[in-house]
């Protein structure tokens, strides 16, 4: 055996207290680490439906009025509910980025990119 090969710490002296189990592969220590699907898909509240917001966002006609759309059905003081947007509209996003980048994120998502297509399609037809 290498140095580098003896050097290593067993597979199960990553796992500490109650939770210990015997493990003897690196493969067997990633089956205990893994997430349940019911802790992973939490409810969204009640009171948010992100279903009915996205579909009256992507009906909009400019990037101010799904801005209004948006201070007016979310609580813009709380990150989780564009979140729980952008996770709907599967955008990747940072849970640090500030509310204002996620916003835009939302509304590039819905709106802006079909504004920008018709703009590059109304310049391309200006040429010929």
């Amino acid at each position: 055996m290498s140095p580098r090969q003896t050097d290593r710490p067993r597979p199960s002296a990553f796992i500490r207290g109650s939770q210990q189990k015997s493990c003897s592969s690196y493969a067997d220590i990633g089956q205990l680490f893994e997430k349940s699907e019911k802790s992973s898909q939490k409810p969204l509240p009640s009171n948010f439906d992100v279903e009915a917001l996205v579909r009256e966002l992507e009906l909009c006609t400019s990037r101010e009025q799904s801005e209004a759309i948006l201070e007016r059905r979310c609580n813009l003081r709380r990150k989780k509910d564009f979140h729980d947007i952008l996770t709907h509209l599967e955008t990747a996003f940072n849970k640090r980025e500030k509310i204002a980048v996620l916003k835009e994120k939302v509304i590039e998502n819905t709106i802006g990119y079909r504004i920008r297509s018709q703009a590059i399609q109304n310049y391309g037809e200006a040429i010929k």
